[in-house]
Formats: C-alpha cells, structure tokens, sequence
C-alpha cells in the first residue's frame, strides 16, 4: 500500500490531468474559430474538459491508496464536477477519497473477506463516503466560494490586477516546474473554473470569463519566457555557452514555445543564484505586460498551439518577447566575458540537459 505523501501525490494527480485541460482548451479554441459552441470539435473539448475534476481526483487518490483508490476518487470527482466544486473540488475529494481507501486497506479482516477488500469492500465504503461527503457536504460550499472567487478575479482591475500578474509571473518562474510553479498554474486554473462554472453541463464546461482569461495568459507569457530566455542568450551570443549549453539552449526554446518551463533547469542548476533571479524579472515583465495588454487566452495550454485561442495576440507576443529579452539579457550579463571561467561547472551538469 502507497504511504501518504499528499505533495507527491497532488503532483502525479496534476501530470495526469494536464492533457485534458491542453486538449480540451485547444479543441474548444478550435470549435470557437470554426463557429461557435455548436460544431462537433467544441462539444469534444467540452467533454474532455467535463473530466478535468474526475481524473484530478482519480489519480491522486490512485497515488495515495493504489488501484482500490481510483474508483473512489473518480467518483469524487465527478461528484465535484456535478455539484459545481470544479477544480478545487476534485482536488479535495481525491485527497478524501485517498486517504479513506488507504486506511480502509489497514483494517484487519478474516481470512475469507481479504480477496473481496481491494476490488469491493474498501472501493464501495470509500465510495460512499467521499461522494457522498462531496455531494451533500464539501460540494455545495465549494461551488459558491468558486463562483466568489470567480467573480472577484473577474473584477480585478488596475493595480490589483498588475501585481497580482507579477507576482504570479514570479512564482511560475521561481522553481521551473516546482510547487511554485505549479502553485501559480493551478490558481489560473482555479479561476477560470470559477468563473466558467465548470459543472454548468458537459456542453457550459469550459474556461470562460474575462479577467480570469487574462490572468491564464499572463501566467502562460511567464512560463514560456524564461526558456525561451535561455535559448535566446545562448543564440545572441554563442561564444559566451559550451557546446553542451547551446544544445541545451535549443532544447529549451523549444520546451518553451510548449509552455513547458523545466526547459530553463540546466541553465539554472549551474548557477542558480545568478539565472533565477534574472528569468523571475523576465517572467513578471511578461506577465506585467500581458496583463496591461489585456491579453487573454482562452486554451489553458499548450504554448504557441494556445494562441489560437489568444485575445489582443499582439500584446501577448509583446509582452512575451519583452520578458524574455530582459531574462536573456540579464543572462549574458552574468557571463561576462565568456564561458571559460564556468566551463568546469557546466561540464559537471551537462548531464541535466536531458531533464
């Protein structure tokens, strides 16, 4: 039986659900361009969408308890989904309905009812009490803090909503795919569902709203900036990276065109006190700017594939290429005159520019 280690656990839970939420937000981009809610390619991003909750909650009581927790789990989600919970929702029912299963598996029982535990017994009781507990108890409440929440991104505006992308912009930037990071995304995503009320219907779900949307770009801009920083300074001036750097360096823009920050890790694992602090300046910029731009985008993914469900595309482009000339620049400021005097450390790392 998996021990509790709920940080891991919400993790694994996330890395599954993150196709959904890039496939479901394209394809609903792609139905919207097509023309509207009524084609067949927005109703399939709606669907995929429709199971963000089920398979959040799946996986991480899957990670929690093992195979006897994702029935569970699954049902807590979509428990959350039903009630309008969204999101948040799935993310505490499958914690619940984990943690229940786990301890559900230690009971001591006879000989003759061991066989039955694990595909009946702890499934069916953790079942009951998680979907139950989210559809009478946890669900109702959650779904009105998430229409709260929801609104109050969507009412934003000026210095609030500034500083609020900045310090987004920073936390995605701060550990390239960490708790921060994943913190950062995670509330974009709380607040889209918020306002988008994804438990409307598997035809209303979806990530609809106005500030929200342009709080989901700015935390995308910053995600991609500090990548494609690093590949931009290794290109600008190549003589000041190893041979391993500069293929490192095209690795990560294109990580980073992807939306996918853990492409800037072997440049900032050489140096970190010297890269992080320029590629968290290069993400608030960007994110700063996205959100002056009024950028927005409605795909909660998916990098470059993402704008096309991108409102004021200029500014975003902006914004993104404003944020990762500075990271870039910063970047070769810290080199100096060249690569000679940190080649030792590079060659030690290089191993990290598979990661």
């Amino acid at each position: 039986m998996p021990s509790l280690d709920l940080r891991r656990s919400v993790l694994i839970g996330v890395s599954h659900m993150i196709p959904f939420v890039v496939v479901g937000g394209l394809l609903q981009a792609l139905g919207l361009m097509l023309g509207g809610s009524a084609p067949l390619v927005f109703t399939l991003g709606s669907l995929a969408l429709y199971l963000l909750a089920p398979v959040l909650a799946g996986y991480i009581s899957f990670a929690i308890a093992g195979r006897p927790g994702l029935m569970p789990g699954l049902t807590a989600g979509l428990a959350a989904t039903v009630t309008g919970a969204g999101f948040l929702g799935g993310l505490i029912g499958g914690v619940l309905a984990g943690i229940l299963a786990q301890q559900l598996g230690r009971v001591p029982l006879p000989e003759w009812l061991r066989g039955l535990a694990a595909f009946l017994l702890v499934p069916l009781v953790a079942t009951l009490i998680s979907g139950g507990a989210m559809l009478a108890v946890i669900g109702p409440p959650l779904a009105s803090f998430m229409r709260v929440f929801g609104g109050w991104l969507d009412g934003l505006n000026g210095v609030s909503a500034v500083l609020l992308a900045a310090a987004l912009g920073a936390m995605t930037v701060a550990d390239l795919g960490g708790p921060l990071n994943k913190a950062a995304y995670l509330f974009a995503i709380t607040g889209v569902s918020g306002a988008g009320q994804a438990g409307a219907g598997i035809h209303g779900a979806g990530l609809i709203g106005g500030r929200p949307l342009a709080l989901m770009a700015a935390v995308m801009v910053a995600g991609m900036s500090a990548p494609l920083a690093c590949w931009f300074a290794t290109v600008v001036r190549p003589s000041a990276y190893t041979p391993a750097e500069r293929r490192d360096g095209r690795s990560a823009g294109v990580l980073g065109a992807l939306f996918i920050s853990e492409g800037a890790i072997p440049f900032a694992a050489i140096r970190p006190m010297v890269v992080i602090p320029s590629l968290m300046l290069g993400g608030m910029v960007a994110a700063t700017g996205s959100m002056l731009a009024g950028a927005t985008l409605t795909a909660p993914h998916g990098g470059v594939f993402a704008l096309l469900s991108a409102g004021h595309l200029i500014g975003l482009l902006g914004s993104l290429a404003l944020g990762a000339t500075l990271a870039a620049g910063g970047l070769l400021l810290s080199r100096g005159g060249g690569r000679d005097r940190d080649r030792n450390v590079t060659d030690r790392a290089a191993s990290l520019g598979g990661r």
